[in-house]
């Protein structure tokens, strides 16, 4: 049996670029946990956290002032690949492991120790301060191009109705979810094929006018919709079939 040749105690089961046998596709989670354990509890000590600050004084980041990074093909892919995405087993443990966790009343006395009359008021740094209109445009730039997508891909504030039609939908497109279309959010988006589906709820939907006319705007983009109503105090779904029917209708073809 061929040892790891950076934990010397598992057995070996991958060639790594470098040439060196190791248990884990990359060294670093092979050695990463003896690493972890022994610097669990140290502190850094002033001296290095000043020749840590020396160093980075006066660095330009990689990504100031740089706007149109990636292309509208590149952008695109990043929308569709972070829309419908779901946590796994794993991660989903390991955020309730957090979130369930309390501060012990030693940790939170030393934290409001090391706070207390710090930064209050004229004293703080950013007291006073607000962003340029040239941060402001970028940020509403960035929205535009993805982000905001993205963040609202993470909001689970759906009726039933939508949340349940998003499932129809996503036995067929996987990646069909919320998405920001111009300043507005729409329920389903198939991007591949510029297809916006929406509930409209008897209740949440009775400014008709103002649904046509966000309507017409999304569609001069070149976006065409399928829209379902409920009925009054009822909500009813479309059947799978109905709805396969209706985006072939659309797309000229089958599924």
């Amino acid at each position: 049996m061929r040892l790891c040749e950076y934990c010397k105690e598992k057995e070996a089961k991958f060639l790594l670029k470098n040439n060196k046998w190791c248990c884990e596709k990359t060294y670093q989670k092979c050695i990463g946990s003896k690493i972890s354990k022994t610097l669990q509890g140290r502190i850094h000590t002033k001296e290095h956290n000043e020749n840590i600050g020396k160093g980075l004084k006066g660095k330009i980041p990689w990504n100031k002032d740089k706007t149109g990074i990636f292309s509208e093909e590149t952008l695109e892919k990043i929308i569709v690949s972070s829309t419908g995405r779901k946590h796994t087993e794993e991660t989903k443990k390991k955020i309730n492991y957090w979130k369930d966790k309390k501060l012990s009343k030693e940790h939170v006395e030393h934290v409001s120790k090391g706070k207390k009359g710090k930064y209050t008021g004229e004293d703080n740094p950013f007291y006073g301060r607000h962003h340029k209109k040239e941060t402001i445009e970028k940020q509403r730039q960035y929205m535009l191009n993805g982000g905001g997508a993205h963040a609202f891909s993470f909001v689970t504030n759906e009726t039933k109705p939508e949340k349940e039609l998003k499932l129809i939908v996503q036995t067929m497109f996987p990646n069909a979810n919320k998405l920001r279309i111009l300043t507005y959010f729409v329920d389903i988006a198939i991007i591949e094929h510029k297809i916006v589906i929406e509930y409209d709820g008897w209740f949440y939907h009775q400014n008709k006018e103002a649904d046509l006319n966000r309507q017409r705007k999304i569609e001069k983009l070149g976006w065409r919709f399928i829209r379902y109503k409920g009925e009054r105090k009822k909500d009813v779904l479309p059947s799978l079939e109905q709805v396969k029917q209706d985006i072939e209708k659309l797309i000229g073809g089958k599924i």
